[in-house]
């Protein structure tokens, strides 16, 4: 009963509704949506009977992109079936649908006036520009297109970044679907949820990540999460929100950008690869920090409603809260969603009668911090990494963390483009190995080399190539010929992991064998080709006691599998803490995030840390006697789940371990 003529009225067919829902539908670059369903036909029973069709098909579909083709070529017979498609999919129109109160993105649809107007107005296929008017409907008021252009680096519109916040209040009216992250009183970042506002080239939210590539290069920054991914165009000023699903653009965020980049796609790219072979070969004095990478925008960002977590597919950032504005929304009846969320120091929550009472998120960053297992028994007894050199290679660093600065002995970049912001990922792993009130040594000395996993000066969709990796391990052997006997790098973490299928494979193993060889642990999630060590990461509940061996479960990621008796039933390896921990924050150097689904990259720099104690303890250490005393001193406890009882261990007991090492 819906009207045909209002796009609101649409949705996915009844035959692609499930898919649709459930975001399994995977839709080609160049798509657009047609009219199928809830149509009435010809009749072959007679030259004047009708029938109508509830549920229509690809059948009903292709007729009716004829008859708009027909119409098209009335207005311009010189019109061929490429530039068609290309401006059916630029003007056609994205609407929002929302599902058990998660907002989706239907587009583009195909909007025969909007073509028609764009055919008489002479437009061509390149997207190089917008409509001069949209069409009047509730939710796209009649306005003229210059309103509603998104500028890279510069603003939306009227609205600029630099405005102050009486500047942004004194505009006539109230902007649809668009945000404002100010600091002190300035506008750092904008950021738009509706698909009224479009780049000049017409693309705008609810177009596919494909088109956004495609438009504004490869020279990007992917951050995966779920449900949905991060991608960021750092010396254009752009960040994109994408689907994790169906890879349209969810959100699209202006930001500053980094001096020398105009962010025009056609411009000469004035921000140059920083590579280690620029680095002088003479004597270094310390500390030598390179850069200081800026921190991550901090914005806040107004939840409608709370995401759902997966069970059948555990991922870290699910249930997203990090930077998000909270406090109108009921989460009373939301516990088992919250205990698996992901928050940090931004985060707003509701007043305490709209919070769970069992939900303390104070607590739980707290608790987070500590590294468990009686670690902090062994640090108030002296034993806390001092004199101890821990490396890392990982991505752009936040180097003025208080959790790591005052022992930041070297931040170099290699494969890096020169200004690039600090990523989530290094300060998170600098502070659980080495962290003042979160690290497993907290006195160890760092030394931090930021590296690209893939060629960032190519102009294409590079592979990983862990060339660049094996360029750092050994730029750490060169730098540590330097240091005195008793401030030596004697562990190297890296969160990754390399198969012989990726290049530069050949490269990262020799480097490991050249670090062996110098008496340097190279801790990686490839321990088992490189030492032939197996591990796994721990779980444990948001407000469990991290000091108690019984708190600890498998982690969430792999769980199930475990339960199933599908994983680690025959498998001789080293359980690790990693899930519900607190971290440093990329986003400020006094900022913390929590996270209960970790992953391997929470691990392997907990096992650094670990490994920095008992060197501490015993210089004379190496990786095969600590891995063999890891695993003979480790406490095995007992699981219980659904009446059935299982072994679960040995659970890493860095207090056991230091006293055997200590009385040997």
């Amino acid at each position: 009963m819906a009207d045909p003529e209002v796009f609101e009225s649409y949705e996915p067919g009844l035959f692609l509704a499930k898919i649709f829902r459930a975001r399994r539908i995977f839709l080609p670059k160049c798509h657009f949506w047609v009219p199928m369903d809830s149509r009435t036909t010809a009749s072959p029973i007679g030259s004047d009977e009708y029938v109508f069709y509830s549920i229509g098909g690809v059948s009903c579909a292709i007729p009716y992109i004829a008859g708009v083709y027909a119409l098209a070529v009335q207005e311009d017979p010189a019109i061929t079936p490429e530039r068609f498609w290309a401006l059916a999919v630029q003007t056609g129109r994205t609407i929002e649908l929302d599902y058990d109160g998660e907002t989706m993105p239907l587009g583009p649809i195909i909007d025969p006036v909007r073509l028609m107007r764009s055919i008489q107005a002479g437009e061509s296929a390149t997207l190089n520009r917008q409509h001069s008017d949209t069409q009047s409907t509730e939710t796209h008021p009649q306005t003229h297109s210059g309103a509603h252009t998104i500028v890279p680096g510069v603003g939306v519109g009227d609205y600029t970044l630099g405005m102050s916040k009486d500047q942004v209040l004194k505009k006539p009216g109230q902007p649809e679907g668009i945000s404002f992250v100010m600091d002190d009183g300035v506008v750092k970042e904008i950021s738009v949820r509706s698909p009224l506002y479009k780049f000049s080239n017409g693309l705008g939210v609810g177009d596919s990540e494909g088109k956004i590539k495609q438009a504004f290069g490869k020279e990007f920054e992917l951050e995966e999460f779920e449900p949905k991914d991060l991608l960021t165009y750092e010396g254009k000023g752009l960040q994109f929100e994408i689907d994790k699903k169906n890879r349209t653009i969810r959100e699209i965020a202006i930001v500053k950008q980094p001096e020398g980049d105009r962010g025009d796609r056609d411009a000469p790219d004035s921000v140059k690869v920083i590579r280690l072979s620029e680095q002088s070969p003479g004597p270094i004095t310390f500390p030598k920090i390179d850069r200081k990478p800026e921190p991550l925008p901090s914005g806040r960002f107004e939840m409608k409603s709370l995401p759902k977590f997966d069970p059948d597919s555990p991922s870290a950032f699910g249930v997203n809260l990090r930077c998000r504005d909270l406090s109108k929304l009921d989460l009373s009846k939301s516990i088992d969603d919250l205990l698996y969320a992901v928050f940090d120091d931004y985060t707003v929550w509701p007043k305490s009668g709209q919070m769970p009472e069992e939900f303390d998120p104070k607590k739980m960053m707290e608790l987070g911090k500590n590294p468990g297992l009686g670690v902090r028994t062994l640090h108030k007894g002296g034993i806390t990494g001092k004199g101890v050199g821990v490396a890392i290679i990982d991505q752009p660093l936040l180097t003025e963390h208080q959790e790591y600065a005052d022992r930041l002995r070297l931040y170099e970049e290699n494969n890096v483009r020169d200004g690039h912001r600090s990523e989530m990922h290094g300060p998170a792993v600098a502070s659980i190995a080495v962290g003042k009130t979160v690290g497993v040594a907290p006195d160890a000395d760092l030394y931090y080399i930021a590296t690209r996993n893939y060629d960032v000066s190519r102009d294409d969709d590079p592979p990983n190539n862990f060339v660049f990796k094996a360029q750092s391990i050994r730029r750490l052997l060169d730098i540590n010929r330097q240091l005195p006997a008793d401030r030596k790098i004697r562990v190297i973490s890296m969160s990754r992991g390399w198969s012989p299928s990726d290049d530069g494979y050949d490269d990262i193993m020799a480097a490991c064998e050249e670090a062996k060889a110098a008496g340097i642990f190279v801790a990686s999630c490839s321990l088992d080709r490189v030492y032939g060590f197996d591990f796994f990461g721990l779980g444990r509940h948001p407000l469990a006691n991290p000091g108690s061996f019984k708190s600890y479960e498998p982690g969430a990621f792999w769980a199930r599998s475990f339960y199933d008796g599908a994983l680690l039933r025959d498998l001789d390896c080293l359980l690790v803490p990693m899930d519900s921990r607190t971290l440093a924050c990329a986003r400020g150097s006094d900022k913390y995030v929590w996270s209960r689904v970790g992953g391997f990259s929470w691990a392997i720099p907990y096992i650094a840390g670990v490994y920095a104690l008992a060197v501490q303890v015993d210089p004379a250490i190496t990786p095969e006697r600590f891995w063999d005393l890891a695993m003979k001193t480790g406490r095995t406890i007992e699981l219980e789940h659904k009446g059935e009882k299982r072994s679960f261990g040995p659970i890493i007991d860095p207090v056991a371990l230091i006293s055997s090492l200590q009385n040997n």
